[in-house]
């Protein structure tokens, strides 16, 4: 803070009428991985942890020169923009459904806590070889106040799961269907997607053509048969990566994707295990001077 002019002696009685107001929001914070952008400070937490704040000074303010007296008033609250991502669900074994994408959830609140608890939801399992295995759900994430829904699994049948991912990135039925791309956001700083769902298993005809991509936002690539190649999983900033090989691939991990279908014949049974789903993140972005 800088004052313009001051009276003889520089004594707080004695300060001139030019002076300067700032506002405080924090005097410091800790939790997950904490960067600096401007004057706000990203805390990104891809485990469970506690967001940490210590409060400050909410406004300094020299008084008019008739009341020459310094006044303080204390900061009891705090606006928190966040971003909650869910758990993806797991792929579908066998011909099926590659997993849906966690939900993505972003908001603002503002709270006069010190500590926060923050829990980031895990991907749903790999499911286990067998015919028309369901997948797993992914957990839910919470920040505060603030809760996600758990990511539903894939659907249960030949025909997988048109939807039924709450709005993100929906599963890719059977029949190398891709998976529905997730949830742009740009809160730690890069536009990203979120939620991408998983891949479903390759064609018709026992799988001969190739499985099903993930959505952009880490959802994972269906699998096909023997001999032939998985999809192509969504990467988290809108491509695609390489060809997977015959079993697909799970999601990536603190994106919330869903895990990718699991195909037939290539792990020594007849329907293959689908792949698991990946984990939430959750990022929180507030003004710190």
């Amino acid at each position: 803070m800088t004052i313009n002019s001051f009276n003889r002696g520089n004594s707080l009685s004695r300060i001139g009428r030019n002076v300067t107001v700032a506002s405080i929001r924090t005097a410091s914070s800790s939790g997950g991985t904490k960067t600096i952008s401007g004057s706000h400070a990203i805390h990104t937490f891809t485990g469970s942890g506690t967001l940490s704040v210590t409060y400050a000074a909410g406004e300094v303010i020299y008084a008019p020169s008739r009341n020459k007296e310094l006044k303080t008033t204390t900061s009891t609250s705090l606006s928190i923009e966040y971003l909650i991502v869910g758990g993806g669900a797991g792929g579908q074994s066998g011909h099926e459904s590659g997993g849906a994408g966690g939900q993505v959830v972003p908001g603002t609140f503002t709270t006069s806590s010190t500590s926060l608890p923050v829990s980031v939801g895990g991907g749903g399992a790999a499911s286990s070889p067998g015919p028309n295995g369901s997948g797993n759900n992914g957990s839910p994430s919470s920040f505060g106040p603030v809760t996600t829904p758990s990511a539903p699994s894939g659907g249960v049948g030949p025909t997988g799961s048109p939807s039924g991912s709450q709005g993100v990135g929906a599963p890719g039925n059977g029949g190398s269907r891709p998976g529905g791309n997730g949830v742009q956001n740009s809160l730690s700083g890069t536009n990203l997607y979120y939620g991408g769902g998983g891949g479903g298993a390759g064609g018709v005809s026992y799988e001969t053509s190739q499985g099903g991509n993930g959505g952009y936002g880490g959802g994972g690539a269906g699998g096909t048969a023997s001999g032939g190649s998985g999809g192509r999983p969504g990467n988290q900033d809108g491509t695609y990566g390489s060809p997977t090989p015959s079993g697909g691939s799970a999601a990536a991990a603190n994106t919330g994707g869903g895990g990718g279908s699991g195909g037939i014949s290539w792990c020594g049974t007849v329907y293959c295990g689908g792949n698991q789903g990946g984990s939430g993140i959750i990022i929180a972005k507030f003004l710190q001077e």
